[in-house]
């Protein structure tokens, strides 16, 4: 006898079935177990059991059996009631599921940060090499293992905190100090996520976690080197303004002391004086935070290079620009003049006993390109690729700073400055954003 589900699962009328060995209706390599369960029947005990079920169509489907023996009015056994279950979705979806864990277990050992994932009461319940590594421990040691046992006392508590944030299905990022096994501090960032079930329900926290420490220790050393750098430069303003106002005094009383210079004597002290006024301005900017102001560049660099020549003897500067482009707006910071300064001053040294430099500024779109070329031999091949390197100079250990901070200081200003290796003399083009 058969009823009209059963009919369904194997894809058989009725008629069809009655009379037919149940082992027709099972893969052939469960005909063992069913045979075993047979013989478990005629003992008089029940069972359940999963086989493999041979549909009409040659299909297979799984099959959960729960058999008990049929009995006749006088107790004897007499053969099995089966009740069947096709339970086939339900384990292709426990295969996937396994699956999926696994590649999920795979990637999480791939990947270079720490991750673990625990209960609500931060029992781990995975994790991968990563953090074992961090923390000095093995996997298996860390399995059921509370991850506050590895915090620094100040951080159990905080932790404690974003685990209540987890059950409520937050995320979030913090930083903690761990001690390893071996009692090395370390300074950890954590990223963490609610773990939700099936049902949507929150039942632990998966967390990531980045060994930080080393950053911390450069944080710490910069942060100190800045202070160091402060400091110094504070004293280096103090005491150059008060060497520069004494070599000008000097200057001016040997001006005052001569009856009558001649001119090249003149020319060579005004040079001079241009040049302790231009290091004076430049030590009052450095002084006191960036004052951005909007100027016209044509104009901006026309006062720069007016003082270049001042300094410079026999400096010859010519800026050069199309009338529907003037006047052009920029922001400037105070340190903006020294890109212009750097580069004045290293034609002047660099490009012969006349140097002559021609500046073009042009307008394209919301950009503003300048181009700064000398008549000199241009810059030496090997030093091209690392010009803008700190250090590279052909001046040997006294020089390899100046074109290093004007790549910074017009990168600041969301520009670039390159090299032209191709133009005749030095040729360097400078990118800047125009004032909308």
């Amino acid at each position: 006898m058969v009823n009209p589900e059963f009919c369904k699962i194997l894809g058989y009328e009725a008629d069809e079935l009655i009379g037919m060995n149940v082992l027709d209706t099972i893969a052939p390599e469960d005909h063992e177990k069913i045979l075993a369960q047979s013989k478990i029947r005629k003992t008089g005990e029940s069972s359940t059991y999963e086989v493999h079920a041979l549909r009409k169509d040659g299909t297979l489907r799984t099959a959960e059996i729960s058999a008990v023996p049929q009995r006749d009015e006088t107790g004897k056994i007499i053969g099995t009631i089966g009740i069947f279950t096709d339970v086939s979705e339900a384990r292709f979806a426990e295969e996937a599921l396994k699956d999926s864990e696994l590649r999920m277990r795979r990637l999480i050992e791939q990947l270079p940060l720490g991750v673990s994932i625990a209960d609500l009461d931060e029992s781990v319940k995975l994790v991968n090499q990563a953090l074992a590594d961090i923390l000095k421990v093995s996997k298996e040691d860390m399995i059921d293992s509370n991850l506050t046992e590895f915090l620094h006392p100040d951080y159990v508590s905080m932790v404690r905190n974003q685990t209540r944030m987890r059950r409520e299905g937050v995320k979030s990022t913090y930083e903690v100090e761990m001690i390893r096994t071996d009692g090395v501090k370390r300074d950890i960032r954590v990223f963490a996520a609610p773990n939700f079930d099936a049902s949507g329900e929150v039942i632990g926290s998966v967390g990531i976690f980045q060994d930080i420490s080393k950053q911390k220790q450069n944080e710490a050393i910069r942060a100190q080197q800045e202070q160091e750098i402060n400091l110094y430069g504070s004293l280096l303003r103090h005491d150059l303004r008060n060497d520069l106002g004494l070599i000008l005094s000097y200057i001016e009383a040997i001006q005052m002391m001569l009856d009558d210079p001649d001119q090249e004597i003149m020319s060579f002290m005004n040079s001079a004086l241009a040049s302790i006024e231009r290091m004076a301005n430049l030590l009052k900017n450095l002084g006191k935070p960036q004052d951005v102001r909007e100027v016209d560049i044509v104009e901006f660099i026309q006062e720069i290079a007016n003082e270049a020549q001042e300094a410079e003897k026999d400096l010859t500067i010519a800026i050069g620009y199309s009338n529907d482009t003037s006047p052009i707006k920029i922001a400037a910071g105070s340190l903006f003049a020294l890109v212009f300064m750097n580069l004045f001053r290293n034609s002047a040294q660099h490009a012969g006993e006349k140097p002559v430099i021609d500046v073009s500024v042009a307008k394209k779109s919301d950009r503003i390109n300048i181009t700064v070329s000398d008549n000199g031999p241009g810059v030496p091949e090997q030093f091209r690729k690392r010009l803008f390197s700190r250090g590279t100079s052909s001046k040997g250990e006294a020089g390899g700073l100046g074109l290093y901070l004007c790549r910074q200081i017009v990168e600041g200003t969301g520009g670039t400055i390159n090299l032209i290796p191709d133009a005749e003399g030095a040729t360097f083009i400078i990118d800047i954003p125009a004032e909308a």
